[in-house]
């Protein structure tokens, strides 16, 4: 059970190789150790040192910090708590700058404050806050009020803090670097992953994918058509001209099946010479679709070469209420697609009145039984 104390990264639905994790972890427990140091310098201080107004600020900015830890509860974005958090941090700053004028106390927390802007805002923000904070302490650092520390002191503070600012900087830069080649092979790697690598269409899982974001997010209608698309006599192609025609002829139907992508809810390589399209339109649409994939791919012929004939059967079936998931979608379909095949191939058969059947051999039928 999910409760107060649960660290907020855990309700995130955030990659773990995303900088914006390892913040989220990072900003939970340092609004939490701030807190809880606020607290108890807010005890000490009115308790020991009697600084009633540092004491009172504490409380406030303790209070604020545990606002902050309850609107990151409650699913606020990080980039708005961060925020907040760095607005909270600088006015405690300036105030306990001008309370501790006199003393070298601030100068031990610059550094936290320093790493803590680069980490949570990111190299280009948290370059413009820490100039700022660091134009602060140092001119606190040199200010005639200030009499706790040397000239050499103040040479040694000065030059250990420009070079622990310098230092965050090119590391936060570094960092940020490091992660953008990471996402990008890490997305390179997952669209080869989702992509058929010779005819450069969605591949099955993808497919798997696509149907799965599809029922997921809208509700299935009398007009989506499910169409399943099978080159005629591949075998035969691939054993007469070797599989490297077979490779150009697929993808050739992959080049055309591609234009189509924009129309479609589902697209992509189901396997073999088998391709699916799935799409959103009346039946007489869809089949006037189907006819001219299967007209264009027909043309592909003369461009293969001599006696290289390509053709393609397609079989297209209706979503229907009876249906329980996408495997009797995909069935009906290929029961179509097997009427195409029995009534000689290269044709487009569609459980409609309105189907169109054209009638076409490109190769003798085989007496075999040899399908394809």
């Amino acid at each position: 059970m999910k409760t107060f104390l649960t660290p907020f990264h855990h309700r995130l639905n955030l990659d773990q190789s995303s900088p914006d994790y390892h913040r989220a972890i990072f900003l939970w427990y340092y609004l939490w150790t701030m807190a809880s140091l606020f607290a108890f310098f807010s005890v000490f201080n009115l308790t020991k040192t009697l600084n009633y107004p540092v004491a009172l600020a504490e409380i406030l900015l303790f209070v604020g910090l545990m606002g902050l830890v309850y609107r990151f509860q409650n699913r606020e974005t990080m980039q708005q708590v961060v925020w907040i958090f760095v607005g909270l941090m600088t006015f405690f700053a300036l105030f306990y700058a001008v309370a501790s004028i006199k003393t070298n106390d601030p100068f031990v927390w610059m550094p936290l404050f320093i790493f803590s802007n680069f980490f949570l805002l990111g190299s280009k923000h948290g370059l413009r806050i820490n100039l700022f904070f660091l134009i602060l302490f140092l001119g606190y650092l040199w200010s005639p009020f200030l009499q706790s520390l040397t000239v050499t002191g103040k040479i040694n503070s000065t030059l250990a803090l420009v070079s622990i600012f310098i230092a965050m900087y090119f590391y936060e830069i570094s960092r940020e670097n490091a992660y953008q080649k990471l996402n990008l092979r890490s997305r390179q790697i997952y669209r080869s992953s989702i992509t058929d690598a010779l005819t450069r269409l969605p591949n099955r899982t993808s497919l798997d994918q696509q149907f799965q974001r599809l029922f997921t997010e809208k509700t299935p209608q009398s007009d989506w058509h499910l169409l399943i698309l099978d080159l005629d006599h591949f075998k035969r192609l691939n054993d007469r001209l070797g599989h490297l025609a077979g490779d150009d002829a697929l993808k050739k139907v992959a080049g055309v099946l591609n234009r189509y992508q924009a129309q479609a809810m589902a697209l992509g390589r189901w396997g073999g010479e088998e391709f699916l399209l799935a799409m959103n339109r009346p039946a007489k649409q869809v089949s006037d679709l189907a006819e001219a994939i299967r007209r264009e791919v027909e043309t592909l012929s003369p461009a293969l070469g001599e006696k290289r004939d390509l053709t393609i059967s397609i079989g297209i079936a209706r979503w229907q209420a009876s249906f329980r998931s996408i495997d009797d979608w995909i069935a009906a379909a290929d029961k179509q697609l097997y009427q195409a095949k029995a009534r000689g191939r290269n044709r487009v058969a569609m459980a409609e009145p309105r189907a169109r059947s054209v009638s076409h051999e490109p190769f003798p039928k085989p007496s075999n039984g040899e399908a394809g």
